[in-house]
């Protein structure tokens, strides 16, 4: 018995465990560490974020504000400001779907559009991802 079936038949948990882990960040500057433009609201983007990722995966955790640090390669300046983290987990299978995982790419890509990002970030499982060119934003 794996140590995850041990762990779901002590906790009766469900067979699967929702094991693969998506963090988003949303950002409360642009590139440049100017305030986001008007009508990106932070907070409006962290409510989509997570309402995505709970349609997706089945739920999502909103964290507070953290203190994040960007270099902007163009400008050689840090980036300074407050981020908001989206968390979800995701059955495997849910993980690996194309589909939501091309409704994430799109709502990314026009998150970063949008606020004038140098880059979009999104950890999946333990990989990293940097997003810079926002080809996907509609």
């Amino acid at each position: 018995m794996s140590e995850q079936s041990k762990h779901a038949n002590v906790l009766a948990s469900e067979g699967e465990p929702h094991g693969v882990l998506f963090v988003l960040f949303i950002p409360s500057k642009d590139k440049d560490g100017n305030r986001l433009p008007a009508g990106e609201d932070q907070q409006m983007w962290a409510n989509a974020a997570g309402d995505l990722l709970t349609k997706l995966f089945n739920g999502s955790t909103q964290m507070p504000p953290a203190k994040g640090k960007w270099l902007n390669d163009e400008t050689n300046e840090i980036v300074t400001e407050e981020i908001v983290l989206v968390h979800s987990y995701a059955h495997v299978n849910h993980a690996n779907d194309e589909e939501r995982l091309k409704k994430l790419a799109e709502f990314l890509h026009r998150m970063g559009k949008k606020t004038r990002q140098g880059e979009i970030a999104v950890v999946i499982g333990d990989v990293f991802h940097r997003i810079r060119n926002f080809k996907l934003a509609k």
